[in-house]
């Protein structure tokens, strides 16, 4: 005799009445029996085939608890190319509750298929969710150089730590792009074993593994000093790739040591420096929030293009501590005393009436008076607008002392 609840939902599925039929099963799991298991397999997959999102959404939480017969017709699902994606992605997602061999090698194999994005994305988040299980699989891949880029790819969406050691394997393999996703992985672990292969991966041939090392150490300020990180990423501020000098310098803001201000400081002395760089060492300085950043920006202020000038205005509007808003209020009054050229663009005097207003000083009142007789209308009202923002603070002193809230990382 048929179980009561596959017979509920045998008959919701021939009237196509989907949460009728979810119901059924849930109560045939939660009766334990196993009589009629095939059945509500078939039924779950009817479901998954033809309900809606929400339909299928309860299905993927079903299916595992019907038992590993279920993984079979999902493998088929998820790699029938005819069929409709979200099915197959619902599939996919689905095989990453069911911890078995069969799943995890349907799930790798994906990986290097030319599949649609969001499938394959599917694939790798169901991996990462199988953990541990699946990185004895994923690193047998390593071993053949024909498997390896499909394995690190894999390993990397596993973040555990039971990745690292095979990740280690393949930090010097022969594909950049290997190597590349290997230490950025790595980089994202907090595990003293790593360090000397993302400092190693600095002298990479490759730019791109460069990249993902510099990046990585320059979240390591815990590690800056022990490690000498400043003087191991020093030189990619000179490297050949400007992308690789970028985000140097954006490692060594975050690092935030005085060698890192001098480093940055040399830098952006430098005539040699490419606009873009400048750009990064600007933003890397601001971000310190030191104030012997700020004095760096100051020296070389005067000799800034109007793009540098542009994008230094208006991170200095940006800072949020009171002793470096009183700084760069004055960095900004030296620099409207000083006549400098770019200071006639519009879009320069809109950003300086803009900053002046966000920091609040009222000695840069001087500015704003001048912007305010501007030609332009534009830069007129950011004067104004300034400027009320400055009598506020005049008024009613406490307002200056009270916490701004952050809307954001700039």
């Amino acid at each position: 005799m048929m179980n009561e609840f596959i017979n509920l939902a045998k008959v919701a599925s021939d009237n196509r009445d989907w949460p009728q039929v979810v119901y059924g099963l849930q109560q045939f799991c939660v009766s334990g029996e196993n009589e009629g298991l095939e059945e509500a397999i078939a039924l779950a997959l009817t479901a998954l085939q033809y309900g809606d999102f929400h339909t299928r959404w309860d299905v993927a939480k079903l299916l595992p608890k019907l038992g590993k017969s279920a993984c079979f017709p999902l493998i088929e699902i998820f790699e029938d190319e005819t069929a409709d994606p979200e099915y197959r992605w619902f599939a996919g997602r689905i095989l990453g509750d069911f911890h078995t061999p069969e799943a995890i090698a349907c799930l790798v194999n994906f990986l290097s298929s030319d599949a649609d994005d969001e499938l394959i994305a599917i694939a790798a988040s169901a991996l990462a969710n199988l953990g541990p299980e699946a990185v004895a699989s994923l690193t047998t891949l390593l071993e053949d150089p024909e498997t390896r880029l499909m394995g690190v790819r894999a390993l990397s969406q596993i973040r555990i730590s039971g990745v690292i050691s095979p990740l280690l394997t393949v930090v010097k393999d022969p594909d950049p792009q290997v190597r590349a996703i290997a230490i950025e992985t790595l980089g994202s672990f907090r595990d003293d074993r790593v360090i000397p292969a993302l400092i190693n991966a600095l002298e990479d041939h490759a730019a791109i593994v460069r990249s993902e090392a510099v990046i990585s150490l320059g979240f390591r300020s815990d590690i800056a000093t022990q490690w000498r990180l400043v003087e191991s990423i020093d030189p990619l501020l000179y490297d050949i790739n400007v992308t690789v000098c970028q985000q140097a310098a954006m490692a060594m803001g975050r690092l935030k040591t005085d060698t890192a201000i001098e480093s940055l400081s040399i830098l952006l002395k430098s005539s040699l420096t490419p606009i873009p760089l400048q750009i990064a060492c600007v933003k890397a300085l601001i971000w310190m929030e030191r104030s012997a950043a700020l004095d760096c920006i100051a020296e070389c202020l005067s000799d800034f293009n109007e793009a540098v000038t542009l994008e230094t205005i208006q991170l200095l509007g940006r800072l949020k501590t009171a002793d470096l808003k009183n700084q760069a209020s004055q960095i900004l009054l030296d620099l409207f005393r000083s006549g400098h050229p770019s200071l006639s663009q519009i879009r320069i005097k809109q950003a300086l009436a803009y900053a002046l207003g966000q920091l609040g000083d009222v000695k840069t009142m001087e500015i704003l008076q001048v912007l305010k007789t501007d030609v332009n209308d534009s830069v007129k009202f950011h004067a104004i607008a300034a400027m009320r923002q400055l009598e506020t603070i005049s008024t009613r002193p406490e307002l200056s002392t009270l916490p701004v809230r952050e809307t954001g990382n700039y």
